[in-house]
């Protein structure tokens, strides 16, 4: 390979990177929110995996669930935890992100609540997790198949590691997958930005928050101006 042919391909790869976009669409009667580990325990300041960017993401997140849940689309919470006695655990307790894991999501602890300001509301689905994936030994594609979804829009945290794996799941499951850019997060913004470029290239559209409730106000339009109202009220 000349170095010409392996600058361009390099060129072409960080463009893609940047920019490239996946053909998905929002059809609402089609789409289901994961809300994924919005936990007491990582976005409670009091929490043993509290982050600040985790914070940061909650009011966008609180709006992105009141309009979904005004539009139909169904809200599904993924919730990471544990027996006490680690029955379940695998290997998850000995990697360094999970230090301290054995306490914080054990079950019937205060860290495995819904964070307080994004609680479910009476018809929204909660699943548990042992893995990084929302998918992994879940029921979350049997609830989605028998929902008549195809598409999911992902927020949560952390980015790259349940809110990514869950959409790399999707993926290879046929879901076309919506990442939300700032509804997600991490705890470093650089290992966010290259998460989303990894991403962006191969697994989702990633989208903002801005840009999510546009497109379901667009694709509202061209079926009930009452649901384009219902957002914009939301906004």
């Amino acid at each position: 390979m000349s170095k010409e042919s392996n600058a361009e391909i390099l060129k072409l790869a960080a463009e893609e990177y940047e920019t490239a976009k996946a053909p998905f669409k929002i059809i609402r009667e089609k789409t289901a929110l994961l809300v994924i580990d919005l936990l007491e325990a990582f976005v409670s300041p009091d929490g043993d995996f509290f982050c600040p960017e985790f914070l940061k993401i909650i009011p966008k997140v609180k709006k992105l669930i009141q309009i979904c849940r005004k539009v139909k689309i169904p809200v599904i919470y993924v919730i990471e935890c544990f027996h006490p006695k680690g029955y379940d655990k695998g290997l998850m307790w000995d990697m360094p992100l999970n230090k301290g894991i054995e306490n914080a999501l054990i079950e019937g602890s205060k860290g495995v609540k819904i964070y307080h300001e994004t609680e479910p509301a009476p018809g929204d689905i909660k699943i548990i997790k042992k893995r990084y994936s929302a998918f992994y030994e879940t029921n979350l594609n049997s609830i989605l198949r028998n929902l008549g979804r195809d598409t999911v829009i992902i927020c949560g945290c952390m980015t790259n590691y349940c809110c990514g794996h869950t959409a790399r799941d999707a993926f290879s499951n046929d879901y076309k997958v919506i990442f939300g850019s700032d509804v997600t997060a991490t705890d470093n913004p650089e290992i966010h930005r290259c998460e989303l470029k990894t991403l962006r290239r191969g697994y989702a559209l990633i989208m903002s928050f801005d840009e999510i409730i546009k497109e379901l106000k667009t694709r509202s339009k061209k079926s009930s101006s009452k649901v384009e109202k219902k957002i914009s009220m939301l906004q």
